[in-house]
């Protein structure tokens, strides 16, 4: 991966003239994304729906990117890092390949130009790296060894997969017949369901559906197939008010 600091152009830059899009953190958000029309984006058979655009200047984006067979994005630069979570196909960089299940952060100021053969979706996040988080990693969850997935409570198993002060990201495995009464995310919360069936204080999702909630949300968690959620918890400061240009 090459690294950069001035002289590239960003990815997505046409968002800079967008109106926000979900851009009140300290209200609940649920989207059914496979409601949601996919959306062309700069490059020829590149894809999107944006799930969350947050500021006009250099905004913070949340999108789901499918990429059809044979497709590739120019180099560009992460001003603000990039992480993102492969959910099927494979997606490709000078670095490798990284097939379904694999989480990946670039931090600010890499550079690369994606591309895929046989075409791939990802979950991406754009510029929501907090100063001083510089890590770069690349995991490949599906292979991940037995004994890094812990037992978050009853019925519950996480692989964790980030941390950062008071912000971490990880897979959750919710066994089948769970039900956990009241979980609490006291630094906010954005979950996207990868797998299976969830009830998320009543309200049913399917794998697909993209949720974030602010700041103290006690939720209750239900299901009866079993499922597998990407869960990104925090900073707390990302939910304590209505972001705006600039922030």
């Amino acid at each position: 991966m090459q690294v950069t600091k001035t002289g590239h152009q960003p990815a997505f830059n046409d968002d800079d003239r967008e109106n926000e899009i979900n851009g009140d953190l300290t209200i609940p958000a649920i989207l059914e994304t496979s409601h949601l029309v996919w959306e062309a984006s700069p490059a020829l058979g590149v894809q999107r729906k944006r799930l969350e655009l947050i500021g006009q200047s250099l905004p913070q984006l949340t999108t789901l990117v499918c990429f059809a067979p044979g497709s590739n994005f120019a180099v560009h630069t992460h001003d603000g890092g990039e992480e993102f979570l492969v959910l099927s196909g494979i997606f490709s960089d000078a670095s490798g390949d990284y097939k379904a299940g694999s989480y990946v952060r670039n931090p600010p100021g890499t550079r690369h130009a994606p591309f895929t053969r046989d075409g791939c979706t990802i979950l991406v996040k754009l510029r929501q790296f907090q100063p001083g988080d510089n890590r770069q990693c690349s995991i490949d969850t599906r292979q991940a060894d037995a004994d890094l997935w812990h037992e978050e409570l009853a019925g519950i198993k996480s692989l964790m997969l980030h941390k950062y002060r008071d912000e971490q990201v990880q897979l959750l495995r919710l066994l089948p017949d769970t039900l956990i009464a009241a979980y609490n995310f006291y630094a906010g919360v954005e979950i996207f369901v990868t797998e299976g069936r969830l009830s998320i204080d009543q309200r049913d999702m399917s794998a697909g559906c993209w949720l974030r909630f602010p700041l103290a949300s006690r939720l209750k968690l239900q299901t009866e197939e079993g499922c597998l959620l990407y869960v990104k918890q925090g900073p707390a400061n990302r939910y304590g008010k209505k972001l705006v240009s600039g922030d």
